[in-house]
């Protein structure tokens, strides 16, 4: 899962590596660092730099870009980060070794575990809606099916046509609405599994407070 996590984020800040001739030629190297290192990017990063400054002929300050690193590393392997991040569904790149790495990721995961539970709410409460939208629009094309069945002008083939069509859409009708309870059972689990989380995380925040306090 870590490994996952790790790829993940290089993936994803490898795009940010990116500078411009520009900015290889007036970089603050140390601010450079401080930036990678406050934002979690991976070590990998420094390289996609040294290549893409390569091309207007500067060569990175490894001094002052690894003090800025460490000096933003220091901000981003907090706990309270870590559980930041990891609710806003962000990946760690295994930045955290020498920074009680043990703690941030606690948080992280304490984090990602409230993140992938809100996405699930939202995504079985997506998936009632669209059930119901789905079923609104079923029950109107019935309506007007079975009002065309009434028009005079129709023939023999075409009024068995909408037959068909009128016993499909019963059909699909149905198996709509016998999805809407497990489906909302879906929802209020999901609610639920939340609910329980979000009351676990405030007794530990309220134990540790009261821990301090004494």
């Amino acid at each position: 899962m870590r490994f996952v996590l790790m790829a993940t984020a290089s993936a994803l800040l490898a795009g940010c590596a990116s500078m411009s001739k520009a900015e290889c030629l007036y970089a603050d190297w140390r601010a450079v660092g401080y930036e990678d290192g406050a934002s979690g990017a991976p070590a990998s990063v420094l390289s996609s730099r040294r290549q893409a400054c390569a091309k207007a002929g500067v060569t990175p300050d490894m001094d002052a870009y690894l003090a800025g690193r460490d000096r933003g590393l220091v901000e981003y392997c907090t706990p309270a980060n870590g559980f930041s991040t990891g609710e806003n569904g962000q990946p760690y790149s295994g930045v955290c070794g020498r920074h009680d790495e043990a703690s941030f990721l606690e948080q992280h995961r304490m984090g990602a575990r409230l993140y992938a539970l809100r996405d699930r709410v939202k995504n079985t409460d997506y998936a009632l809606r669209l059930a119901h939208e789905d079923l609104g629009t079923v029950q109107h094309e019935i309506s007007v099916t079975t009002v065309s069945l009434i028009r005079p002008d129709l023939s023999v083939s075409q009024r068995a046509a909408q037959i068909v069509e009128l016993t499909r859409l019963g059909e699909e009708s149905e198996r709509i609405e016998r999805s809407l309870p497990g489906l909302r059972m879906e929802v209020d689990a999901a609610e639920a599994d939340l609910y329980a989380y979000e009351t676990h995380l405030a007794s530990r925040a309220t134990n540790r407070s009261l821990v301090a306090v004494r």
